[in-house]
């Protein structure tokens, strides 16, 4: 098979076709909505404490749901669920902009949007996860998880570089806007699949005895234990800089919503080069990849935060977006290759709690962190913290080291 036709395997299947499309068009708004909201919430507050709480406010509800969504997506027609939160979603976004148009919009509300967008997002992201094997197959799983990647940071390049045009020239409603309509593509994606598997027939029991049963499975599998460690330790130490990247782009860089926008997007370069890397490979990757690549995170994050210019923060970004990108990818890619069918929706729904749900207490403390010392100095505090976990998770869990 040529390099070009293994890269992009998935694609053969009509039905992850439709999703694999639909998604770019609505994770580009979702990046757009993103940039809007961190630069209103600036303008509304100049305080940077607010831009961590507002990213605090959009993945909280991962902690209180996304297990219970987990039991959903192994009980429940995931494309149905799937259509109702996307639904949802579309909703949040078409108020929230209205809002912004009218000139509205208030802290309390972009706080309560991005809650309501997260909460939709909780129930959706274990289902979206595990219903990947239902469109592909076990055959190009693991070539679907990585175009998935690929997925979301195409939309990470283009979103942001799209919306810090709009927001300068148009501002943050337009953005809320567009976010709101790029739903719809994907809500009419999953109504047109045709020929998914049947849904398996729940066994009766309990919500309670549902989720007790992924818990005694991730309690007995130490690999697994080892890249939840990993994937926590950069929610929490990396994830949230990227949170502060407005007030750094401002503050730091002293550049406009253009900048900040092409800060964003330049993460998502490096991101999509990654993820194409895995894509093409023939062979699966180890836990050795996966601490290999958040120490390039962490230890990139550390030296962005020494960058005083925009020339030298971008590649910098550059390879921050590639290690982050790859750390997540190639660790969702060993869960999925583990994990039994029957369990799938509930142990990826634990990889997303961990992935999203580390993120609130790190975005806190780094808004609360960048108030007291800079933002300078926070960043480079949360990378060092990202090199020091990755190491302790890496040594406590050594078989990971031993994956192939």
């Amino acid at each position: 098979m040529s390099l070009h036709r293994r890269t992009f395997a998935a694609l053969r299947h009509r039905n992850y076709r439709l999703y694999w499309f639909s998604q770019l068009v609505s994770l580009t708004g979702t990046w757009m909505h993103t940039v809007a909201q961190g630069w209103l919430i600036l303008e509304l507050t100049n305080q940077p404490f607010w831009l961590g709480a507002v990213g605090a406010a959009g993945t909280l509800p991962v902690l209180a749901l996304s297990l219970f969504g987990g039991v959903a997506a192994d009980r429940l027609p995931k494309r149905s669920l799937l259509i109702a939160t996307q639904s949802v979603s579309t909703a949040v976004a078409l108020t929230l902009g209205v809002l912004a148009l009218l000139g509205q919009a208030q802290v309390w509300q972009v706080i309560a949007a991005a809650l309501l967008l997260n909460v939709a997002n909780a129930l959706d992201l274990p289902a979206r996860q595990s219903f990947v094997v239902e469109m592909v197959g076990r055959e190009d799983l693991l070539n679907a998880i990585a175009l998935n990647s690929l997925t979301f940071n195409a939309a990470r390049v283009i979103g942001p570089a799209i919306a810090g045009v709009i927001v300068a020239t148009a501002g943050t409603a337009a953005c809320f806007l567009v976010n709101a309509a790029s739903f719809v593509p994907v809500i009419a994606a999953l109504a047109l699949m045709r020929g998914l598997p049947p849904k398996r027939l729940s066994d009766g029991g309990s919500m309670l005895s549902h989720l007790r049963e992924g818990f005694v499975y991730a309690a007995r599998e130490r690999r697994f234990q080892g890249l939840i460690g990993l994937v926590a330790a950069a929610s929490f130490f990396g994830f949230p800089c990227v949170t502060l990247l407005p007030s750094f782009a401002r503050d730091v860089l002293h550049t406009d919503a253009r900048g900040y926008g092409a800060l964003m997007a330049v993460t998502g370069v490096g991101a999509i080069a990654s993820v194409l890397a895995l894509a093409s490979r023939q062979k699966s990757v180890g836990g050795a990849v996966v601490a290999g690549a958040g120490l390039l995170f962490g230890g990139s994050l550390v030296l962005f935060a020494a960058s005083r210019s925009f020339l030298t923060a971008v590649p910098l970004l550059l390879l921050a977006g590639a290690g982050m990108v790859a750390q997540a990818a190639t660790a969702n890619t060993l869960v999925q290759s583990m994990v039994p069918d029957a369990l799938r929706g509930r142990i990826m729904s634990m990889f997303t709690l961990v992935l999203m749900g580390a993120m609130p207490l790190g975005n806190i403390l780094i808004g609360a962190l960048a108030g007291l010392i800079g933002t300078m100095a926070a960043v480079a505090i949360f990378g060092l913290g990202l090199c020091a976990a990755i190491v302790i998770v890496t040594l406590a869990r050594r078989e990971l080291l031993a994956q192939t």
